[in-house]
């Protein structure tokens, strides 16, 4: 092989090893909202209502990662800790996303989620955040929550009353999407009412407050019991998205064709 094939077979091998290596990911849906005025462009409104949508996602993956005695630290008032954290990440919420697709374009309606004006836009979109480059963001700044090495993996049962199999189908898939939890059990399912196990180091408190944070918009979650080994939950489907308020940081919008920046890609298809 001569020198400069060499070269870019090594060259190849490096670009190709960041991707091996990081390649932690979570699946996150959440609602993004921009005020809507009178005239606005709705392609302008529909981008950057996407980026509000992906910030919402990135913060609510990054929340289970902060180390609350590290935040004890850090000068942030009551109520602040998502402006503060908001902050931290950065004007690019497209930095975090590996890739996201617009689930439902709602378009221009009345304003539920406080984003000022009468009218605003609102997506849905789905969202791969890239775990692994919000765990360095946050060690920078030393408030990652780092698993103590002599901590023993933990079994939780998890109780749930539910609505529907729908509402069951999507606890079990945002179990899953916790950065804390590393298996998801079913063991047992009957009409109103599941039983999973879940293998984490992190406590019953901690897995119930990422899953109340990392649920998707449509899913509510209701603590009934907190125990040293089990959760019970009241668990609803709604087919109807309730006010909330988004992150929606500033920065660039995207492009006419919904590109991201910053490495990120949008997907519109399917998977």
């Amino acid at each position: 092989m001569s020198r400069a094939l060499l070269r870019l077979a090594l060259l190849c091998a490096a670009l190709q090893l960041p991707w091996a290596v990081a390649a932690e990911f979570a699946r996150m849906e959440a609602v993004g909202a921009v005020g809507a005025a009178e005239g606005a462009r709705m392609p302008d409104l529909r981008q950057r209502a996407t980026r509000a949508a992906v910030a919402h996602a990135t913060l609510r993956v990054a929340f289970p990662l902060l180390d609350p005695e590290a935040l004890a630290q850090q000068p942030i008032a009551p109520g602040e800790l998502q402006d503060w954290l908001s902050d931290l990440l950065g004007d690019d919420p497209l930095e975090y996303a590996a890739r996201f697709r617009v689930l439902e374009d709602r378009g221009v309606r009345p304003s539920l989620f406080g984003t000022g004006l009468e009218n605003e836009y609102v997506v849905i979109v789905e969202t791969h955040v890239d775990v692994e480059r919000l765990r360095e963001r946050l060690a920078s700044r030393g408030v990652l929550l780092v698993a103590r090495s002599d901590e023993p993996r933990r079994r939780l049962e998890v109780v749930a009353e539910l609505d529907s199999f729908v509402a069951y189908r999507a606890l079990r898939e945002a179990l899953r999407s916790l950065p804390s939890v590393e298996a998801v059990d079913p063991v047992a399912f009957e009409r109103g009412r599941a039983r999973l196990e879940i293998e984490t180091h992190s406590p019953p408190d901690a897995v119930l407050l990422g899953l109340m944070r990392e649920s998707p918009p449509r899913l509510r979650v209701e603590p009934l019991g907190v125990g040293e080994e089990r959760l019970r939950l009241r668990v609803e489907w709604r087919d109807a998205v309730e006010p909330a308020a988004p992150a929606s940081p500033g920065g660039p919008a995207l492009d006419a064709g919904g590109d991201g920046s910053g490495g990120a890609s949008a997907d519109f298809g399917t998977d």
